[in-house]
Protein backbone atom coordinates (compact mmCIF):
# COMPACT_ATOMS: atom_id res chain seq x y z
CA UNK A 1 0.00 0.00 0.00
CA UNK A 2 1.39 3.43 -1.08
CA UNK A 3 1.94 6.03 2.01
CA UNK A 4 -0.71 8.31 -0.75
CA UNK A 5 -3.49 5.53 -0.84
CA UNK A 6 -7.12 6.69 0.34
CA UNK A 7 -7.51 4.37 3.66
CA UNK A 8 -10.14 3.24 5.61
CA UNK A 9 -10.52 1.70 8.96
CA UNK A 10 -13.01 -1.32 9.44
CA UNK A 11 -13.85 -1.97 13.24
CA UNK A 12 -15.71 -4.52 14.50
CA UNK A 13 -18.62 -2.97 16.57
CA UNK A 14 -19.19 -6.16 18.74
CA UNK A 15 -15.62 -6.13 19.73
CA UNK A 16 -15.95 -1.88 20.54
CA UNK A 17 -19.27 -2.30 22.25
CA UNK A 18 -17.69 -4.83 24.90
CA UNK A 19 -14.63 -2.62 25.62
CA UNK A 20 -11.86 -3.59 22.91
CA UNK A 21 -10.49 -2.10 19.76
CA UNK A 22 -10.06 -4.71 16.86
CA UNK A 23 -10.12 -3.53 13.42
CA UNK A 24 -7.40 -3.19 10.26
CA UNK A 25 -6.58 0.06 7.53
CA UNK A 26 -7.44 -1.26 4.61
CA UNK A 27 -6.42 0.16 1.07
CA UNK A 28 -9.79 1.81 -0.15
CA UNK A 29 -8.24 2.54 -4.18
CA UNK A 30 -8.01 -1.52 -4.64
CA UNK A 31 -10.51 -3.13 -6.28
CA UNK A 32 -14.10 -3.24 -4.95
CA UNK A 33 -14.31 -6.90 -4.33
CA UNK A 34 -10.54 -6.78 -2.58
CA UNK A 35 -12.28 -4.13 -0.33
CA UNK A 36 -15.10 -6.54 -0.14
CA UNK A 37 -13.10 -9.44 0.99
CA UNK A 38 -10.75 -7.27 2.76
CA UNK A 39 -13.35 -5.96 5.31
CA UNK A 40 -15.14 -9.57 5.17
CA UNK A 41 -11.54 -10.60 6.44
CA UNK A 42 -11.48 -8.42 9.44
CA UNK A 43 -14.79 -9.59 10.34
CA UNK A 44 -13.94 -13.37 10.14
CA UNK A 45 -14.41 -15.32 13.39
CA UNK A 46 -11.19 -15.64 14.21
CA UNK A 47 -10.21 -12.00 14.12
CA UNK A 48 -13.48 -10.57 15.53
CA UNK A 49 -14.82 -13.66 17.62
CA UNK A 50 -18.00 -11.12 19.03
CA UNK A 51 -19.00 -9.92 15.35
CA UNK A 52 -22.21 -12.02 14.66
CA UNK A 53 -23.95 -13.24 11.32
CA UNK A 54 -25.91 -10.25 11.32
CA UNK A 55 -22.63 -7.99 10.91
CA UNK A 56 -21.30 -10.04 8.60
CA UNK A 57 -24.68 -9.87 6.53
CA UNK A 58 -24.64 -5.75 6.64
CA UNK A 59 -21.24 -6.29 5.29
CA UNK A 60 -21.84 -7.92 2.34
CA UNK A 61 -25.13 -5.60 1.94
CA UNK A 62 -23.13 -2.06 2.28
CA UNK A 63 -20.03 -2.94 1.07
CA UNK A 64 -19.94 -1.67 -2.59
CA UNK A 65 -21.80 1.63 -1.03
CA UNK A 66 -18.42 1.62 1.35
CA UNK A 67 -16.23 1.35 -1.27
CA UNK A 68 -18.00 3.49 -3.67
CA UNK A 69 -18.47 6.95 -1.46
CA UNK A 70 -14.48 6.38 -0.75
CA UNK A 71 -14.19 5.98 -4.84
CA UNK A 72 -16.12 9.63 -4.96
CA UNK A 73 -13.93 10.69 -2.61
CA UNK A 74 -11.12 10.47 -4.29
CA UNK A 75 -12.06 11.49 -7.57
CA UNK A 76 -12.67 14.37 -5.57
CA UNK A 77 -9.56 15.02 -3.85
CA UNK A 78 -7.90 14.64 -7.14
CA UNK A 79 -10.36 17.39 -8.50
CA UNK A 80 -9.08 19.54 -5.86
CA UNK A 81 -5.82 18.84 -6.09
CA UNK A 82 -5.80 19.71 -9.60
CA UNK A 83 -7.29 22.72 -8.91
CA UNK A 84 -5.18 23.91 -6.32
CA UNK A 85 -2.09 23.09 -8.76
CA UNK A 86 -3.40 24.97 -11.17
CA UNK A 87 -4.11 28.56 -9.17
CA UNK A 88 -0.36 27.69 -7.64
CA UNK A 89 0.97 27.93 -11.15
CA UNK A 90 -1.22 30.43 -13.00
CA UNK A 91 -1.97 32.28 -10.05
CA UNK A 92 -5.16 32.89 -10.83
CA UNK A 93 -8.67 31.23 -9.78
Amino acid sequence: MSDDAIRIYVACLASYNAGRLHGTWIDATQDADDVHAAIYDAHTEERAPLATDDDRVWLARHAAEVVAAFAALHQLQAEAFAAAAAVATTGRV
